[in-house]
């Protein structure tokens, strides 16, 4: 994996990152009525990350979640009781890494009486994310023994990617309560080159009847610059304790 690969999919990597996490407010005024589960469940998240190579990371949690009232919404706990791992050689050492981190999620989640995200620990998780990943970093940095000038701006890239791997994108506001079964949004987004890029969302969720957790809520989002695509999708689901 060459230097100048790395760094087109950095940029490639930040930007779903703050866009998709965003809910248009045409959703977020469908909300309907919640009625979360008394009993504790597993919520499960998978992320698929591309690579300019064609290959992919693949990092999934499960979490063991309870959700209780608080005040006029809910508070939403979690724990991590699972780690799953896939990632070519190049980034081998990522794999390893993020086996054995301990990862507490953005938990507690603070919803509102309609069940839509208001507050999370998303920041604190996401410090630790970037922190590993650095240390990711400088360990395949110095196993490809770039020079010192091109390995800096390298390894600026690769924190990019493996922070989004691990984690770095905000959780849907409406996760728990989608508005809607589908929807689909695309977005122009200005580059430092003075060109526009695209970043293409797509949300599809699979829920049993309004108010209720869903059994799935999957986002994709491609992101298109300056000739190259990057797709990230993540999944989200619930099961049963």
């Amino acid at each position: 994996m060459t230097v100048r690969t790395l760094l087109l999919a950095g940029i490639a990597t930040l930007l779903p990152t703050g866009l998709a996490a965003q809910q248009p407010q045409s959703i977020a005024s469908g909300v309907k009525n919640f009625a979360p589960p008394q009993k504790p469940l597993v919520l499960s998240r998978t992320v698929w990350r591309s690579l300019p190579d064609g290959k992919h990371i693949m990092v999934k949690r499960s979490y063991e979640v309870r959700i209780a009232a608080d005040g006029d919404g809910y508070v939403v706990d979690g724990a991590l009781i699972d780690t799953v791992v896939e990632a070519p050689p190049p980034v081998a050492l990522l794999a390893d890494l993020e086996r054995k981190r301990v990862d507490a999620g953005p938990f507690p989640l603070r919803l509102d009486r309609h069940g839509q995200i208001t507050g999370t620990n998303a920041a604190a998780s996401d410090r630790a994310a970037r922190s590993e990943a650095a240390r990711a970093s400088a360990l395949i940095l110095n196993q490809t023994r770039q020079s010192y000038a091109r390995g800096a701006g390298s390894m600026e890239a690769l924190n990019r990617i493996l922070a989004a791997a691990n984690g770095g994108a905000a959780w849907p506001v409406d996760l728990f309560n989608p508005a809607r079964n589908r929807h689909h949004e695309v977005r122009r987004v200005p580059l430092p080159s003075g060109n526009q890029g695209e970043v293409d969302v797509s949300i599809n969720v699979a829920s049993p009847e309004p108010g209720n957790l869903p059994q799935q809520f999957e986002r994709t989002v491609i992101t298109r610059l300056d000739g190259s695509e990057r797709v990230s999708r993540e999944v989200w689901t619930f099961d049963n304790r």
